[in-house]
């Protein structure tokens, strides 16, 4: 970079046009949630020019932006949820494997999102541990400790309403701290978002 009229620049100013051009304070899912799409991290363009060039711009892309691991558990073809899960934890581990913790530019902790219908969670979801201990496995064995990364399962729960009287039975109310406790056994911090009325 130094033989070209950008690498003469001060780095103050190479700064100032990174800034320009970086993503800044923004939320990045580290790969698409669609399965059907390659693995392939999303990494800014100008971040690929050249070695010199990566090596001022990726801490600044990492420092800066929210980066999000997402869990599929919803396709178009009506694959079953647990079967969506494992591929995407197959992706989740990869990723992290190219990403280990003690390594990670990352400023803030690393989102690991999914979705459910409700239902999945209230009375599917417990007969179905494999995946979240890969993920355990999978986080620590690459030196993610729990400052790190925090998990965040939303729960729609409108396809769980009464007919009648358009409320949630009192039980699937108090279902998001069953699932929260479910996931501290399991050594995952977790936070469950309720959707619904």
């Amino acid at each position: 970079m130094d033989n070209c009229g950008f690498g003469k620049l001060s780095a103050e100013l190479r700064n100032q046009i990174y800034d320009q051009v970086l993503p800044d304070d923004d939320e990045i899912e580290v790969y698409s949630a669609n399965l059907s799409k390659p693995s392939e991290d999303y990494q800014p363009p100008i971040t690929q020019v050249c070695r010199e060039m990566r090596a001022e711009t990726l801490p600044m892309f990492y420092g800066r932006n929210q980066f999000v691991l997402p869990l599929t558990t919803e396709d178009d073809d009506e694959t079953h949820w647990h079967e969506l899960l494992e591929d995407s934890i197959d992706k989740a581990e990869a990723w992290l494997e190219c990403n280990p913790g003690g390594l990670s530019l990352l400023k803030s902790p690393l989102i690991i999102s999914a979705e459910f219908e409700g239902d999945v969670l209230t009375k599917k979801w417990y007969d179905h541990k494999r995946p979240w201990m890969r993920l355990k496995k999978a986080l620590r064995a690459n030196g993610y400790s729990k400052k790190m990364y925090f998990l965040t399962i939303r729960a729609d729960y409108w396809s769980l309403l009464d007919r009648n009287s358009g409320s949630l039975p009192r039980d699937e109310r108090r279902e998001d701290r069953k699932v929260n406790k479910a996931f501290r056994e399991m050594g995952l911090e977790c936070k469950v978002t309720v959707v619904g009325p």
